[in-house]
């Protein structure tokens, strides 16, 4: 009896083994997928410029999080292991996963875009790492997102909608901003003002 508990041991244990190994294996493959995509020089660039950006005025990160449920812990590492990644591969509420999307261009990689999705989520682990989740949203909004008819950055699309600079709106006007920055169809200001309204009476009820 106990001879064959020990072979049943030894099985397990090599098959954890093989595991092991194997996770460390495509570990250190994606790692030189990364590195081939991203070089260090090119890195380091990011970092610093990322780090140098402005920074959001804290009214807005406020509201932000109170749409988007944002937070200090918002990293990429915490997202994968949450529902919608584990059954669904979406990540959510990540702001250096979404801005490594933004810093790769379409075009630099030539490869399944399966595998596009695993590099993007090592890169953005490593934005996590050396810059922080607010520092990639900061940077992220500022100077990288869309918010439709041509405007790129926050600034910008308080100026389109507004006719004010950032630190100059309402909390109403800024949960505009946050829902366009979540979805810039869905909450189009101009084209689905009630809608908008709605979510923003929603939002502040839950809170």
């Amino acid at each position: 009896m106990l001879s064959k508990r020990k072979k049943i041991l030894t099985i397990i244990s090599i098959c954890v083994l093989f595991i092991l190994a194997g996770s460390l294996g495509i570990y250190f493959w994606l790692n030189a997928q990364v590195n081939n995509l991203v070089d260090r020089e090119s890195y380091r660039q990011w970092v610093e410029q990322i780090n140098a950006g402005e920074s959001l005025p804290e009214r807005f990160i406020e509201i932000y999080g109170m749409v988007t449920g944002f937070n200090e812990n918002s990293t990429t590492k915490r997202a994968i292991f949450n529902f919608n990644y584990i059954f669904r591969g979406k990540i959510k509420e990540c702001p250096c996963h979404s801005l490594v999307g933004f810093m790769i261009p379409h075009s630099s990689f030539s490869g399944d875009w399966r595998l596009f999705g695993s590099i993007q989520t090592m890169i953005a682990m490593r934005l996590d790492r050396d810059v922080s989740p607010r520092r990639c949203l900061d940077f992220l909004l500022l100077y990288k997102w869309d918010f439709w008819h041509s405007v790129i950055g926050i600034r910008n699309a308080s100026r389109f909608y507004f006719e004010k600079e950032l630190e100059e709106l309402t909390d109403d006007q800024m949960f505009k901003l946050a829902l366009k920055a979540v979805h810039p169809g869905r909450y189009n200001i101009k084209r689905f003002p009630d809608r908008v309204e709605r979510r923003i009476e929603e939002t502040r009820a839950n809170k």
